[in-house]
């Protein structure tokens, strides 16, 4: 589980606060600083809330993929049954970008994929709504059949809260300083609910 621990991509490495180094060179969160403080100051809090309550040694880790969204999901009916009484209409038969997997607690997993599932989705979202970050918690609690503790759901409401304010760290790199963020991205988002991610359906 080390490597998967120390070496998990940078939107789930949240143990020293804000910033890991980004995951891909495009990306200078250090010439964009001073404009986007508020959105450190979130990231910085959802770190300490993970400290809080999402901590766990090598025992309690779960590996899993961080970063579930469409792009890295195919979803298709299965052959021969679409249409067939109780047959899915679709289901996932194959997931892709495997560098994504993580070792952390299984709270704090689901909420990283909280923070970023309706990336490209078919309304061409970018970022979840804090009730979309809910949402999926409450989908997940109900498929693994059995609910998170209250520790363990304010540590997902947290790793969904990082992984937002990460992804407009990068999204601020390429805004141009007079332009106002588009609809449905994390600038937006943050912009828009802040802090709120921090208690998404606690």
């Amino acid at each position: 589980l080390g490597p998967l621990r120390s070496g998990a991509p940078a939107w789930a490495r949240y143990e020293h606060g804000p910033w890991p180094v980004p995951h891909d060179p495009v990306f200078d969160f250090t010439g964009t600083a001073a404009r986007f403080a508020h959105v450190d100051d979130l990231a910085a809090a959802a770190a300490a809330a993970l400290r809080e309550h999402g901590r766990g040694g090598p025992d309690d880790d779960t590996i899993g993929h961080s970063d579930w969204y469409d792009g890295n999901v195919l979803v298709q009916r299965p052959p021969g049954r679409a249409g067939a009484p109780g047959a899915p209409a679709a289901e996932v038969s194959a997931a892709f970008d495997w560098d994504s997997l993580a070792a952390r607690p299984e709270a704090v997993l689901a909420g990283l994929n909280a923070g970023s599932h309706t990336a490209g989705g078919p309304a061409n979202a970018v970022t979840p709504t804090v009730e979309q970050v809910a949402a999926f918690l409450d989908d997940y609690e109900r498929a693994r059949a059995r609910a998170f503790t209250r520790r363990q759901r304010a540590a997902a409401a947290a790793a969904a809260c990082w992984v937002v304010a990460y992804n407009t760290r990068c999204e601020g790199c390429f805004l141009a300083e007079d332009a106002e963020p588009a609809e449905g991205s994390a600038l937006r988002a943050v912009q828009r609910a802040g802090r709120a991610y921090l208690g998404a359906g606690c």
